[in-house]
């Protein structure tokens, strides 16, 4: 987010009503909201967009990366600790809001919560609106195992964990950033299901897969970016899987970092497969209210 930061005051602009300028594209880990990032950067190209996927990603930012955070605010993120740097999140996102013409959009995996000081984490002043991704959560076990380079029971276990949250290393590459808010993964669908302060399009990942046209259109009505059969069509045809794993496999996506591609199965009950019955079934334990809710078949 941070490079457009640069002199930015944390006070005066535009006033609190005249800053909803944050779309959110909200996701537990591993519901394709990388897809839908390279989409809506398609979607917005005027003509076929030959950057690379990296780049491409990182037009719709996201909103834990935050360099810039001590322009914005005037002060040294590093001087705080992980909680008190979740307590100043509304305050950097409503810097960067003022920033904005117009309504963007921007990627987080936080869930729709409240800090310790009583406010949204994402700022509902800031926020316009929300689109909720949401993924069948025995296939989101098998590629979170995957990415985050843990076993299949370890995913399943830091998926029910109501306390879960991924917090950075202050001495790493990108410097110190704001811990993300996951919850358990119940948990994670429910705070976006109930977050009344935005208005919200609930997007399944299966249906993305079963009519991406259909599907990307009702959220680039709802976004309100260009939404012509042309573009769309044009969008959702560069960001089909085995294009992606494609160019991954020739671009080494810098993301992971690890020669292995970000772009995994893109299948929906890949987890048949990827899951013993018992992880199957433990899941549906942890998460069969919220699964039933969503659509989502048990047993």
């Amino acid at each position: 987010m941070g490079a457009a930061l640069s002199g930015v005051q944390p006070v005066g602009g535009p006033t609190m009503s005249d800053m909803r300028n944050l779309i959110w594209i909200a996701a537990y880990p591993k519901s394709g909201s990388t897809w839908m990032r390279l989409f809506v950067a398609h979607l917005l190209a005027e003509k076929a967009d030959a950057a690379s996927i990296r780049d491409q990603i990182l037009r719709v930012p996201v909103d834990f990366g935050l360099m810039g955070f001590d322009t914005a605010l005037g002060i040294k993120l590093a001087d705080f600790t992980p909680e008190e740097a979740v307590v100043l999140k509304p305050r950097r996102l409503e810097a960067e809001a003022r920033l904005l013409s117009r309504p963007s959009l921007f990627r987080t995996h936080d869930a729709w919560v409240r800090t310790s000081a009583g406010e949204p984490l994402l700022s509902a002043a800031a926020t316009a609106r929300a689109i909720h991704l949401v993924r069948d959560p025995r296939d989101i076990a098998v590629s979170f195992a995957e990415f985050f380079d843990c076993d299949q029971d370890q995913a399943i276990s830091r998926m029910a964990d109501p306390e879960y949250r991924l917090v950075f290393d202050p001495d790493g590459p990108a410097g110190p950033q704001v811990p993300i808010t996951l919850l358990d993964w119940s948990g994670h669908c429910r705070s976006w299901l109930a977050a009344e302060e935005v208005p919200r399009l609930l997007v399944r990942y299966e249906d993305l897969l079963a009519d991406p046209l259909g599907e990307f259109t009702r959220m680039a009505v709802f976004a309100g970016l260009p939404a012509s059969a042309e573009r769309i069509g044009r969008a959702v045809e560069e960001t089909r899987f085995d294009r992606l794993k494609a160019r991954d496999q020739n671009e080494g996506f810098a993301f992971r970092g690890d020669g292995r591609s970000h772009f995994r199965v893109g299948r929906a009950g890949g987890w048949r497969d990827g899951l013993t019955a018992e992880q199957a079934r433990r899941i549906e334990r942890d998460h069969g209210e919220v699964m039933t809710r969503l659509g989502y078949a048990l047993g």
